[in-house]
């Protein structure tokens, strides 16, 4: 009976043990409920963004270029950014494609290839000289015997990068297919000159025969005592410039704000400063953009691509 009565008491004993456990639960549920009642949860913009550029070369004054931009935006939006730069597109891409990076400058091809494998949203397309689309220019030297693009059959040809999914390469490519050349086998040699001036220059000094540039090259003051040197032998549709995309699924209503950010940076004087660092006059909605042209030279470029790797197998 004893032993009964010690077990009673014990049972007794455990159940006040329980119930001042239970009640310091309570107390604990209580203070935790009223944390979240009077201290805000912290907001989704506290959380660091990665954004990332490519820049084969100056790199340092890039990175400086896009930091003082992302600082004034953390400004505007309440968010904050770190700023990354990349020496290539793959590099940038498999960041991308890894969910290292959530927001990108990206070639309008790349765009256009890439977000068929990885949800991305287009921000806003970077405006030049107060356009968001230029057209593409094949160059050949005043010294060459190149008269149109069927002269270029073992020619040295320039273009910025090995890569073949940017906009350069990709429509350049095109463009010679739709004529019926084969740009693989065309020239005698092929050069990587790094970026559309150097292949200007290039084709200027005829140190190569053609290239291929941009509008904006074209266009250049600096650049117009230069075009006596050069003929253009063909002339692309408008193709959109790089844009700012965004991985899908991140907050909404910071995206919202950044992307209102990017297009109202050309109407203030601190605005035009930082996107002049950058060379450009602006940002524009992609929805104003024609992506059509460039997705022409892409069925183009891909259709004639697949056959070759069909008849390789």
């Amino acid at each position: 009976m004893k032993k009964n009565r010690t077990a009673e008491n014990r049972s007794g004993e455990d159940l006040e043990v329980f119930q001042r456990f239970q009640n310091k639960g309570r107390l604990f549920s209580l203070i935790l409920v009223s944390s979240f009642l009077f201290f805000p949860v912290q907001s989704i913009k506290a959380i660091p963004l990665t954004f990332a550029a490519v820049a084969p070369r100056e790199g340092a004054s890039v990175l400086t270029a896009w930091d003082n931009l992302f600082s004034y935006l953390e400004e505007k939006t309440g968010g904050e950014f770190i700023v990354q730069i990349f020496s290539d597109n793959e590099t940038l891409v498999k960041q991308l494609r890894g969910n290292f990076i959530d927001l990108a400058f990206l070639d309008p091809a790349l765009y256009l290839l890439e977000r068929k494998r990885t949800p991305l949203r287009a921000l806003a397309v970077a405006e030049k000289q107060g356009r968001a689309e230029e057209r593409r220019y094949i160059l050949a030297s005043l010294g060459s015997v190149i008269y149109t693009p069927e002269h270029l059959e073992g020619a040295v040809f320039a273009y910025t990068s090995q890569e073949e999914s940017v906009a350069g390469s990709l429509v350049s490519k095109a463009m010679l297919l739709n004529r019926g050349l084969n740009p693989e086998t065309l020239f005698l040699k092929i050069v990587y000159a790094g970026d559309y001036e150097s292949v200007f220059r290039a084709v200027v000094l005829g140190s190569v025969d053609a290239g291929m540039v941009t509008e904006e090259i074209i266009s250049r003051k600096e650049n117009h005592n230069y075009l006596g040197f050069v003929r253009v032998i063909d002339v692309s549709l408008s193709i959109p410039n790089n844009l700012i995309v965004a991985r899908e699924f991140l907050d909404e209503t910071l995206l919202s704000d950044l992307s209102g950010a990017l297009l109202t940076l050309s109407q203030t004087d601190r605005g035009r400063e930082l996107l002049s660092q950058l060379e450009f006059s602006g940002f524009t909605t992609p929805e104003e953009v024609d992506f059509s042209s460039l997705e022409l030279y892409l069925g183009l470029y891909l259709s004639r691509k697949g056959n070759k790797d069909e008849s390789s197998e």
